[in-house]
């Protein structure tokens, strides 16, 4: 029974890996139900494991213990958050990777769980790659059947909408294989099977580097750079020659040389860091690693006010307008950072119980590395160390880790390195007393009851909206407004439907004649009610209160919104978008004199063209 359990874990792990990977990462609620419906057979399988098994044996690691303080930790800062969406994804997702992690630990230390695991990564890996390779060559920017970024223009991003986040998935499947390949060899298996194996696991790792490299992500290939040197000084213990690993190195970093060789001199990440100008001729070294630092340098800023417990999960967004750099005029979602998000998200208690994890983790690894007899163990414990090691370098400069598949994968390689047996303690389990083994199945299924609840509201809410807003680009208001209403009912803590339900309240107000008819009055009141509660929702949406000033404008009702500009202001004081409809509503008024500064301040941040011309309108004008 426990072995059948343990194979639908295993199961439900690919599938989740699969489905998170294959629908866009899995960036958003909609698009991450699959994974999370695969995350619930994987935790309700292991809740009839812990019940089933006898006896149950535990496998002592302090790294189960950070794993559940680091998911209580989030639950109270879910709790305690100024927000509460994006804090209740976040609380969804770092459960997800939690359940993972602890139920791989302690069911999956078959060297066959290690092997179906990695060759499901590997076939979805070329996959990837060979999707991505076609992006390249075709320049094509759909992603499955959706357009991607014009940015990405000409980059390989698989399923993946960002060219760095395949990137970070293919150098985590990178080191596993490497190590595979290096370090793994079954003395009962047959030459001719041995061969053919390694042929089949080599041009896989050729596969692999062709898509690390035309995702052209500069934080990816100096990742992989990183594990390829790093992997040199790994594994030559007990003996092993080191000239697998060499010749393995030998021939990825040749194939980097060589393909890129090929294809840099043309291509985009030269273009990405260094510009000529085409009238001047001279050359410019972007020195904002594409506009990363401002983003850094404001996240700095909000660890400087919070810096012990941070601003809540998922809470960055929110908090950045307060902080942002002028050059930075767009809402981005994430600091490019990881490390920095984290420490901005959970502060320092959150940053130690990370570290405290990764500590644990690579001290398992290295000890699994030098001291097991298994050549399966010694290769995936270097393997894992190597991935993690890779994704948290390029987590440096990116938000990989806060993109669901890749932090899946993250989390299964921490469980199924715990789940090998440490060679210095090989008797380190301990006999679940029947108390803890009810309380263990209780909490377990729980879990996958509460997940089965909140989770498909949530992303059906979210779907809906998404829906909305497609039918907002075609006109298509009464439909869009229907869309955001069942959205409202679905999840009503969800800000987005009221707001953007707001937005086309005001725009059909704009078009509705006779302006003074009720049933153009009654709109503008609806947007200004909608706004409203959008706002008690999550107060830090500077957009929206900005349309909550124009219908109180359009309602007549200036004070009301000279007051919301200034809370605007105040929200995001560098923000462009903010002075502009600002001078607007002083320029309608007649306040040429107040329009004009708060115009000129939003050329200080990079206003827009109506700003200018205002200012050049009133500069030709007699004085």
């Amino acid at each position: 029974m426990t072995s059948v359990l343990a194979a639908v874990i295993l199961g439900a792990l690919v599938l989740a890996q699969w489905a998170a990977t294959i629908s866009f990462g899995a960036v958003t609620p909609d698009f991450a139900a699959w994974a999370f419906a695969a995350g619930f057979v994987l935790v309700l399988a292991w809740g009839v494991y812990l019940a089933c098994a006898q006896p149950l044996e535990w496998r002592k690691s302090a790294l189960h213990l950070l794993v559940v303080a680091f998911m209580a930790y989030t639950l109270i800062r879910y709790l305690t958050a100024p927000v509460e969406y994006e804090p209740r994804f976040e609380l969804f997702q770092v459960f997800l990777y939690g359940m993972v992690c602890l139920a791989a630990s302690q069911t999956l230390h078959r060297p066959r769980d290690r092997a179906i695991f990695l060759g499901a990564l590997v076939v979805l890996a070329v996959a990837e790659s060979c999707y991505g390779f076609w992006q390249f060559a075709r320049r094509q920017d759909l992603v499955l059947h959706l357009s991607r970024p014009v940015q990405y223009h000409g980059r390989a991003s698989g399923t993946y909408v960002c060219p760095n986040h395949l990137a970070g998935f293919l150098e985590m499947v990178l080191g596993l294989l490497m190590a595979r390949i290096a370090l793994y060899r079954n003395p009962r298996k047959p030459v001719q099977s041995f061969v053919l194996e390694k042929v089949l696991q080599v041009a896989a790792l050729l596969f692999i580097l062709v898509g690390l490299l035309t995702s052209f992500s500069r934080g990816g290939w100096l990742a992989a750079l990183a594990g390829l040197v790093l992997f040199l000084g790994w594994g030559g213990w007990r003996g092993l020659s080191p000239w697998p690993r060499v010749a393995l190195v030998g021939l990825a970093l040749g194939a980097f040389v060589l393909i890129g060789l090929k294809w840099l001199p043309d291509r985009l990440s030269i273009a990405r860091s260094v510009v000529q100008d085409e009238q001047t001729g001279e050359t410019q070294v972007d020195v904002t690693l594409g506009e990363r630092t401002p983003l850094w340098a404001a996240t700095l800023r909000i660890i400087r006010d919070y810096p012990l417990f941070g601003t809540g999960p998922g809470t960055w967004r929110w908090f950045h307008g307060r902080y942002r750099e002028p050059a930075v005029q767009e809402n981005p979602d994430y600091a490019h950072s990881d490390l920095l998000q984290l420490v901005s998200d959970y502060g320092v208690v959150g940053l130690a119980l990370v570290l405290g994890a990764l500590l644990v983790f690579y001290r398992h690894a290295l000890r699994v590395a030098q001291y097991s007899p298994s050549a399966d163990q010694r290769s995936f414990a270097v393997g894992s160390a190597l991935a993690v090691s890779m994704i948290l370098l390029h987590g440096l400069v990116d938000f990989n880790l806060h993109i669901t598949a890749n932090a899946l994968l993250f989390a299964a390689l921490l469980g199924l390195t715990a789940a090998m047996n440490d060679p210095l303690q090989p008797s380190k389990t301990w006999t679940v007393h029947w108390v803890a083994r009810a309380t263990l199945t209780l909490m377990t299924l729980s879990l996958a009851a509460l997940g089965l609840w909140l989770i498909p509201r949530t992303a059906w809410a979210y779907y809906l909206t998404s829906r909305g807003k497609g039918s907002e680009k075609v006109l298509h208001w009464d439909k869009a407004l229907d869309r955001y209403e069942r959205a409202r009912t679905i999840d009503p803590k969800y800000p987005e439907p009221y707001g953007r339900a707001a937005v086309v309240n005001l725009i059909r107000a704009r078009f509705k004649r006779p302006v003074n008819s009720p049933q153009r009055l009654q709109m503008i009141q609806q947007a200004a009610q909608l706004c409203q509660q959008a706002l008690n929702l999550n107060p830090y949406q500077t957009l929206y209160r900005l349309r909550l000033a124009e219908a109180y404008e359009l309602l007549g009702q200036p004070e009301k919104a000279l007051e919301t500009y200034h809370q605007a202001r105040d929200l995001d004081p560098k923000a462009a978008i903010v002075y502009v409809r600002w001078g607007m509503f002083h320029m309608k008024r007649g306040e040429e004199d107040r329009a004009e500064e708060l115009f000129k301040e939003a050329e200080k941040y990079h206003g827009d063209q109506l700003a200018r011309s205002f200012l050049f309108d009133r500069q030709q004008r007699p004085r």
